[in-house]
């Protein structure tokens, strides 16, 4: 079950961002955001992006969520799956703050790279460090109090992920 968070965690933050960042990149890219930034300050305009785009990307997953739920509870069922609800609520936690740190970082790029060709290359590292909590998925696993799952679990980038498979 945490991996299964994590992935979809991971997942989410790729999509998702990609919305972000393709939005944003396109608007700049085609002078639409010089006109709204007429009507609006560059914050508020920031803020709706991430919260209208992000919105939509968590509505996303929640139908995912939804739809795996519904395919797979007669399997759920018959192996016995209980999850605490306080591992539910914290879970749901980490997921919409690590979504809502990278949804940021989407955005920001996105504002401040020239294209959307570059804006890519940029996001490509950083998503990198969502998915290295996976490469070191043994030692999440075996010892999840370990100083170096906890090390993954300080460093910002890396939290959700890393909460999500020590879990």
């Amino acid at each position: 079950i945490p991996f299964i968070a994590g992935l979809l965690l991971s997942i989410s933050i790729l999509i998702g961002g990609q919305y972000l960042l393709q939005g944003v990149s396109e608007e700049k890219e085609s002078r639409i955001l010089e006109s709204m930034l007429c009507s609006v300050t560059p914050a508020e305009l920031l803020a709706g992006k991430l919260l209208g785009l992000g919105s939509a990307g968590l509505t996303l997953v929640g139908v995912w969520i939804v739809a795996g739920a519904f395919s797979s509870a007669s399997v759920l069922s018959l192996i016995n799956v209980s999850v605490p609800a306080s591992l539910l609520v914290l879970g749901l936690v980490y997921f919409l703050f690590g979504y809502l740190f990278y949804a940021s970082i989407m955005v920001t790029v996105g504002a401040l790279t020239s294209n959307l060709r570059e804006a890519t290359q940029i996001s490509g590292y950083l998503t990198l460090l969502n998915v290295c909590p996976f490469w070191a998925m043994i030692v999440f696993i075996n010892t999840p109090n370990s100083g170096f799952a906890v090390g993954m679990s300080l460093f910002p980038p890396t939290v959700a992920t890393s909460m999500m498979l020590r879990m």
